[in-house]
């Protein structure tokens, strides 16, 4: 099953597909937004997309069990691939299989996380030739300026074993927010991203704004809507 046959129909395949050639092979990526707006929708949206193209994908969770992450997975993909008529229920099923051996899914407690448990898990994953992501989802992180310690260590990993990690960022209505739209508090921080995705509630849609992404990068972005309702990505105001 490849790509093309899970894509072709998703309006979010554009900048997605185009990861792999305009991204460098490790860095960041982070998406924003307030608790209960799609961040974990999206994070599931985009490892769907790498898992799609053969790459390898680790998601940690410091929010969610690892039954409840695969719900997320299970509940998106048979959205999206619901929508190609064309395959029948035994192809989806094995696509479905398919996926699931390049995912790899842990979950940790947010009040024993240590930035070091990161990399020490991966390198016991690795080390016991269980798994080998090259690419890194981790959500529920509380993120300050004194993250940038634990970000300086991980992009070090990340840069030296190839890995690009997505983040998710929780933003809060009532904090303070500078001129370009991200909270103040992590300021010290974003110079570290490659790219971020922010996320912006209105009505019943959730609109994606990619709010930074590669400066080489040869497309125009789409303006795109997320339905966290039907977990659908949508060029249009009614996914």
């Amino acid at each position: 099953m490849s790509k093309t046959t899970f894509s072709q129909n998703d309006p979010l395949r554009n900048p997605i597909d185009e990861l792999h050639t305009v991204f460098p092979t490790s860095g960041f990526g982070t998406v924003l937004a307030r608790a209960g707006v799609g961040k974990t929708g999206i994070l599931v949206h985009l490892a769907l997309d790498y898992l799609a193209q053969g790459h390898h994908v680790l998601h940690m969770s410091l929010s969610d069990t690892i039954d409840k992450i695969n719900l997320w997975y299970k509940e998106i993909f048979h959205h999206r691939v619901n929508t190609l008529s064309y395959l029948n229920d035994i192809e989806k099923r094995s696509f479905w299989d398919h996926l699931q051996s390049y995912r790899f899914i842990m979950s940790f407690l947010a009040d024993d996380f240590r930035w070091d448990k990161i990399i020490d898990s991966i390198s016991d994953l690795k080390k016991q030739a269980i798994f080998s992501p090259k690419i890194l989802i981790i959500d529920g992180i509380q993120f300050d300026a004194s993250s940038r310690e634990g970000l300086v260590n991980i992009k070090k990993y990340a840069d030296e074993h190839q890995i690009f990690v997505w983040f998710s960022i929780r933003t809060h209505r009532h904090e303070e927010f500078n001129a370009n739209g991200y909270p103040v508090r992590i300021t010290p921080i974003l110079d570290m991203f490659d790219a971020c995705i922010t996320l912006k509630p209105e009505n019943d849609i959730v609109h994606i704004d990619f709010a930074k992404w590669p400066s080489a990068t040869p497309i125009i972005l789409p303006k795109l809507c997320f339905n966290p309702a039907t977990m659908f990505i949508s060029t249009s105001g009614n996914p």
